[in-house]
């Protein structure tokens, strides 16, 4: 059995957690903010102690990391020019988690328009317009019947 302040410390970070991923597209966006400057930061913190350059390169420092670190996340094509194991492996980890962040991205953003456009077609939403006057009332239209009373003629 664990302790009940152990529990409850995990418990709490779980549930803040679960409670922030439930809020909606916003807050998993910025979930995914952070992640991102996670793996920037990281990144460029072992380009800069490791002196990580490409190949016959001067090594960079922080801010230039980051930069270079920052493009390598949204453009996979640009650790294609790399040249040198180290620094290209160290691309192509921030490129891979480049890859996942904006898929999930494009996920969350197309699964956010997606309920939005149900809620809207439930017809749930609040109207502003007062009195019905203002708008025409369309009736529905019985087209056999119409067909009947022109001769079945189209």
């Amino acid at each position: 059995m664990t302790t009940p302040k152990r529990r409850s410390v995990r418990a709490r970070l779980s549930y803040e957690f679960d409670k922030s991923m439930s809020a909606g597209p916003v807050a998993l966006i910025g979930w995914l903010a952070l992640l991102s400057l996670v793996v920037i930061i990281v990144a460029s913190i072992v380009l800069v102690l490791f002196q990580l350059a490409p190949e016959g390169g001067q090594p960079v420092d922080f801010f230039e990391a980051a930069w270079e670190s920052l493009m390598r996340s949204m453009d996979a094509g640009t650790v294609a020019g790399d040249t040198g194991w180290t620094f290209r492996a160290v691309g192509l980890l921030v490129t891979i988690a480049g890859i996942f962040i904006f898929s999930t991205l494009i996920g969350v953003l197309s699964s956010g328009i997606e309920g939005k456009l149900d809620e809207l077609r439930k017809g749930r939403s609040q109207v502003l317009e007062e009195g019905s006057h203002d708008h025409p009332q369309l009736e529905p239209v019985d087209l056999r019947r119409d067909r009947r009373t022109r001769g079945g003629q189209s």
